[in-house]
């Protein structure tokens, strides 16, 4: 990280974020350390305030007046509710400054995109990391922006590992990631890594991965990091959708090349059949693991190309970047001069 700007030296934040919640804390550090190395910033986990109770951001949870004290004490000219469905209730909001901006950003659309357009009115700055969903926010009358997804290369990069795995998956069970896993799992070694309670599995998998060096562990430890992102939810107008998960960048920082469902959005972020592999059936996603498992130069110079890309667009820093100057527009446009109590 370079210098700061100018504005940015005379500008503190105050960030939300569950940051002890695990292992979902891991999508969180990555955004949190940013803001901390771009400007002063307080961290508070709105879980250590009794009564507070998360709901994986499908429904709005309000930030406890204690917390929001604590954070007015520090006399912010940005608060940032980062994920997890949490927003600042109207009637606190005058614990702050009036020229306070107020930013939400969204780490779980489109599944919580309910709970999404009922907060996001209530912020200055809202933005999603979905960029499907911003036609929803835009019929909704909601200027909601993109922040999308990326990685921190100081936590994720390549590592001299032995190769335990042809493929490690992170994440939660569905019925679609079981079918695909079990049909991969007929032909290559594969390490899937879910929640301890989970019991739907059909084969055996390993606890989750509650800390940032185990993730890059797991990644680093496998030929070909599989990310699979299908909406699973027959009540849900996105149902069948694919997007993409934090995961496919963590993996692709750390040099591992990533196969993963198609999904429109993809070509936002990586070059398909270069950058990653991708497929659209069961059968595809054998053949795309084959090609790669069995062709170690072609794997590695699409790790090593998904790494080149994320180092140039795809870092927390480029995101929290642009999101501050954005903050300091707004401060602009409304009249107040940037860093401004």
């Amino acid at each position: 990280m370079g210098k700061r700007s100018s504005f940015q030296n005379q500008f503190c934040c105050v960030v939300f974020a569950a940051i002890s919640r695990l292992p979902f804390r891991n999508n969180l550090l990555g955004p949190v350390h940013a803001f901390i190395r771009h400007v002063p910033t307080r961290v508070l986990d709105p879980l250590r305030f009794p009564g507070t109770r998360p709901t994986g951001a499908l429904a709005p949870v309000p930030i406890p007046e204690p917390a929001l004290h604590e954070a007015a004490a520090f006399t912010p000219h940005c608060v940032v509710c980062l994920g997890g469905g949490y927003f600042i209730p109207e009637r606190l909001r005058p614990l702050f400054p009036p020229s306070t901006v107020f930013v939400g950003i969204a780490l779980s659309d489109p599944q919580g995109l309910p709970a999404s357009l009922q907060i996001a009115p209530s912020f200055d700055l809202y933005y999603t990391q979905d960029p499907g969903s911003l036609e929803a926010y835009r019929a909704a009358g909601i200027s909601a922006r993109r922040l999308d997804l990326a990685v921190d290369p100081r936590r994720f990069f390549p590592e001299p590992r032995p190769k335990l795995y042809d493929l490690v998956f992170v994440g939660k069970w569905t019925p679609y990631r079981n079918a695909l896993l079990t049909r991969l799992r007929q032909e290559f070694q594969v390490a899937v890594y879910a929640h301890a309670q989970e019991t739907r599995w059909t084969f055996p998998v390993y606890g989750p991965l509650n800390h940032l060096p185990a993730l890059r562990r797991a990644f680093t430890s496998a030929r070909v990091a599989l990310d699979v992102a299908v909406v699973e939810d027959a009540h849900s107008p996105w149902h069948g959708r694919s997007r993409i998960t934090p995961r496919a960048f963590m993996a692709a920082a750390c040099g591992v090349p990533v196969l993963m469902d198609q999904a429109e959005a993809i070509a936002d972020y990586f070059a398909p059949g270069v950058e990653v592999a991708t497929f659209t059936t069961l059968e595809e996603a054998v053949e795309r693991a084959r090609d790669l498992i069995s062709q170690p130069e072609r794997a590695y110079a699409m790790g090593s190309a998904a790494r080149a890309r994320v180092l140039h667009c795809h870092t927390w820093d480029h995101r929290i970047a642009c999101l501050l100057e954005q903050v300091a527009e707004f401060q602009r446009q409304k009249g107040w001069p940037a860093g401004k109590k």
